[in-house]
């Protein structure tokens, strides 16, 4: 399985996250292509179409390879003009540093070199500027195939014979290794001159230069180049080799194929003509293979009519809204008219988490507002009289910049909800006397003296969804670990629950007491930069030794990491021994069960490796590695 890429791509003032596919929009310059104007509209309606990245390009056809910087510059820069006010993030593709560094200097963020930085100018361009550099490697492999012949005796008759060889395709080896060799060493370069990792993306460049075999090689190895610990571009689109596989007979067809294929195997970012199709492609398959819950935060407004009533009734509707459920909403609280409006407004806001893209959410919103009958006259666009006003104004992870929507920097994280108070999502599903938006709950609130502050805060849930009965705790922390310890903070703070109270952790990260009786369940799941470690305890048998606990044991796992220097084994390689003291059931006989609740083995539970996988011998002296994912442990008497 490839490894997940849960990166950050820094490119100029932007840092693009990319623990979800990005989409680079093309934009080709030139008298066969774009004028100046054409080409600046066609980028802002990509930013609506859900673009991420948009790459200008003056090259548009073979010929123009020999394009002069002065030529070239005099297509590129009034578009990068033109688009770089918007906010976007800004590509552009250029074999010449003078052209380079104008662009640069106007506010592009990514420089695209078609020679793969081999020019020594590009090189110290790239370390005076803190701009994205893409790898391109352009170059000629016909000289490695390996395919062999076979030649036709005409004296022999032909006749069926059972073949044990294959020869469809070039040996993969030496391809491979002049491809992964060039773009490594051309990285290795960019590090040498001054240019942080964090900056350097690599595109393998399918279709540029090279046979049609060498392009499927490439494509199927997509893997192997993603373990190469760098951001990984691949040009899909109007290449080709993909019609040469797939036929040509459905437009845009073969491009999703290898869009979908690509982001499988472990790219992040997709540069192709038809953003709107790859998009909607995209989209479709992350939803679907990738759970991917983040947290948003909706400003809710009404002017009109019962203006209470519609901020509870648009609450109901985006706790509807797929794959997206209603966290918390504020109390309701007027303001007085700005912005060109003329009557008060009552505002909200609500506290969400989604699995759509922005784009898709942002859809999702403007059908709650239709659905609550509002009327937006186009001389009065924003500010005219309005029953409700949905506007998502930050998302985690996500920036984006155009005409219908934008979103913060990564870091640009919201303030305090005015008079916040926090809800089960059963209330948001309530009948509407008893919507979220009425006088606050009681809350209690911790603060801990971890550095940074944790604060811990109480929620008592009377009614939750699904139905159960308890308290939850949250808090936000953010331990100085690398990226990929992450995935062990739930078992430590189950294992720091459990010392808390004298009692036992239930593989993987359940607290119960002395006699097995379950006390509390944890969540935990790592963010992005500075946004933390999000932590959720919930259950009856909660209080307040158990914050401390947890607070301790997050605290000395990361002192235990840093004294290592990083150079763990796994996430819980220092305090494996004293998580498996604490186990419950262990030696003891179990049962591996499937989610769908069908029995998968029976076994000694006998072991826990580094990164969590419980082992499980059955009477065969079989043993198996179970992950939290996979299944779960139930005792057997």
């Amino acid at each position: 399985m490839a490894r997940e890429v849960y990166a950050v791509w820094r490119c100029g003032r932007h840092e693009l996250s990319l623990a979800r596919p990005r989409i680079m929009g093309v934009i080709e310059v030139g008298p066969d292509a774009l004028t100046t104007e054409e080409a600046v509209a066609r980028g802002k309606q990509m930013l609506d179409e859900g673009a991420d990245l948009l790459d200008v390009c003056g090259e548009t056809t073979p010929e123009d390879k020999g394009l002069s910087s002065q030529a070239e510059a005099e297509r590129v820069v009034p578009v990068v003009r033109g688009l770089v006010p918007t906010g976007a993030i800004v590509c552009v593709s250029t074999r010449h540093a003078d052209v380079a560094k104008m662009c640069v200097r106007l506010g592009a963020s990514v420089i695209n070199d078609p020679e793969g930085f081999t020019n020594p100018e590009m090189v110290q361009m790239a370390a005076e500027t803190d701009c994205g550099c893409v790898i391109l490697c352009d170059s000629e492999f016909r000289g490695n195939a390996s395919r062999r012949s076979v030649v036709l005796d005409a004296r022999t008759p032909l006749r069926p014979v059972a073949s044990n060889r294959r020869f469809t395709l070039p040996e993969e080896s030496p391809i491979m290794r002049e491809i992964m060799g060039f773009l490594g060493d051309q990285a290795r370069g960019l590090v040498r001159a001054g240019v942080s990792h964090d900056r350097i993306c690599l595109d393998p460049g399918p279709g540029q230069g090279k046979t049609t075999d060498e392009d499927v090689v490439i494509c199927r190895n997509i893997k192997k180049l993603a373990t190469m610990g760098y951001p990984l571009m691949q040009a899909v689109s109007r290449k080709g080799f993909s019609g040469a596989v797939a036929g040509g007979g459905v437009p845009g067809a073969a491009t999703t194929g290898l869009a979908m294929w690509s982001i499988e195997a472990g790219a992040r970012i997709l540069r192709v003509h038809d953003v709107a199709h790859a998009a909607e492609s995209v989209n479709a398959y992350w939803a679907m293979s990738k759970p991917d819950p983040r947290q948003a935060f909706v400003s809710l407004g009404s002017n009109v009519g019962n203006r209470v009533d519609f901020l509870s009734r648009a609450v109901r509707l985006i706790d509807e809204i797929p794959m997206t459920c209603v966290v918390a909403a504020s109390d309701a609280y007027e303001t007085e008219p700005a912005y060109g409006i003329t009557t008060p407004v009552a505002n909200a806001v609500a506290e969400i988490r989604s699995e759509l893209h922005p784009m898709v959410l942002l859809d999702h919103l403007l059908e709650v507002e239709n659905e609550l009958g509002r009327l937006r006259d186009p001389e009065q666009e924003g500010h005219g009289p309005r029953t409700i006003d949905c506007d998502l104004v930050w998302m985690e992870g996500e920036t984006h910049c155009g005409k219908h929507l934008t979103l913060g920097g990564s870091h640009a994280r919201p303030g305090p909800l005015p008079h916040a108070c926090r809800r089960p999502r059963a209330a948001a599903r309530g009948a509407r006397g008893s919507c979220a938006l009425q006088p606050r709950p009681a809350r209690l609130e911790v603060a801990c003296s971890a550095q940074p502050p944790v604060r811990w805060r109480y929620v008592r849930t009377p009614l939750s969804y699904p139905p159960r009965q308890g308290v939850s705790m949250e808090a936000i922390m953010r331990p100085q670990i690398p990226m990929y310890c992450l995935q062990g903070a739930a078992y430590v703070c189950a294992l720091g629950a459990a010392e808390a109270v004298d009692g036992r952790v239930s593989w993987p990260f359940a607290v119960a007491d002395k006699t097995g009786a379950p006390l509390v369940t944890v969540e935990a799941h790592g963010g992005y930069d500075d946004e933390g470690l999000f932590i959720r305890v919930t259950g009856e048998g909660l209080t307040d030794e158990m914050a401390a606990g947890i607070r301790g044991r997050i605290s000395a796992w990361q002192d235990e990491i840093s004294r290592r220097q990083g150079a763990v084994a796994g996430p819980l390689a220092p305090l494996l021994e004293d998580y498996v003291d604490r186990l419950a059931g262990f030696g003891r006989e179990v049962e591996v069960v499937f989610p769908n609740g069908n029995i998968a083995a029976r076994g000694t539970f006998c072991g826990v490796d580094v990164w969590g996988r419980a082992t499980v011998r059955t009477a065969s002296g079989r043993e198996l590695e179970v992950a939290p994912e996979q299944a779960s442990l139930r005792l057997i008497g």
